[in-house]
């Protein structure tokens, strides 16, 4: 029972903190913004802006874990990664699109991971979504680590053709391909046992998965 006040403690106290920073930004008061955000780091998660801009994705989502439960944890993760999109949010104000961008991918990282961590507990509304995130870096090409997690979540939530494309982006731009390559295969393995109904659904056909693997075996060729 204390664990369970404690997060939902949390969840309440970053909810204020979300719609301060969400204010801030859409006003254009900036300096007001930053204090918010580094102060939210050190009080909620632990962190400095310097941790925060220095560690790797993966470093700063294995500390959200440190001493504490899972539960925990994943709040932690799901705070840190939509702090890190309004960090995306108010270097696009601000006319840095570069940097937005590096933030933007820290952030998807982050929640891509936890929501494959936890594919039974959604992600909160009140954040900026996967999708949303994704499609603000439509314009970037996202390391294959990133892609190969957006794969795999888009796959999970029934995204076909969002996950075909995420595949052939990662294999475009691979110099290992053979993993890639029995990547796909496999994932059009699985494709074959859907239905017309949810392949449809997922704006994909039985016939996309024949083009599919003819193209990924024609390009598995070109570059072996």
């Amino acid at each position: 029972m204390i664990r369970q006040d404690y997060i939902i403690r949390l969840i309440e106290q970053f909810g204020q903190v979300w719609a301060t920073v969400v204010g801030q930004i859409h006003s254009q008061l900036f300096p007001s913004a930053r204090a918010t955000l580094d102060q939210a780091y050190q009080q909620i998660l632990g962190l400095t802006s310097d941790n925060v801009r220095s560690f790797s994705s993966g470093d700063l989502l294995a500390r959200m874990y440190v001493g504490t439960s899972e539960e925990h944890g994943r709040e932690r993760s799901i705070i840190l990664g939509a702090l890190l999109s309004a960090e995306g949010d108010l270097a696009t104000k601000q006319n840095d699109p570069d940097l937005a961008s590096w933030y933007y991918q820290k952030a998807l990282d982050i929640l891509l991971t936890t929501a494959l961590t936890f594919p039974d507990q959604p992600l909160p509304d009140n954040i900026p979504s996967i999708e949303q995130i994704a499609d603000t870096l439509a314009d970037y090409h996202l390391p294959i680590n990133t892609n190969r997690l957006l794969f795999g979540y888009y796959e999970s939530h029934g995204a076909f053709a969002k996950a075909e494309d995420c595949l052939f982006d990662m294999l475009t731009h691979t110099t290992q391909p053979q993993p890639i390559v029995a990547l796909g295969e496999d994932f059009y393995q699985r494709l074959q046992l859907c239905t017309d109904n949810d392949l449809a659904t997922g704006n994909f056909s039985h016939q996309e998965i024949a083009a599919g693997l003819a193209e990924l075996q024609r390009m598995s060729q070109e570059l072996s």
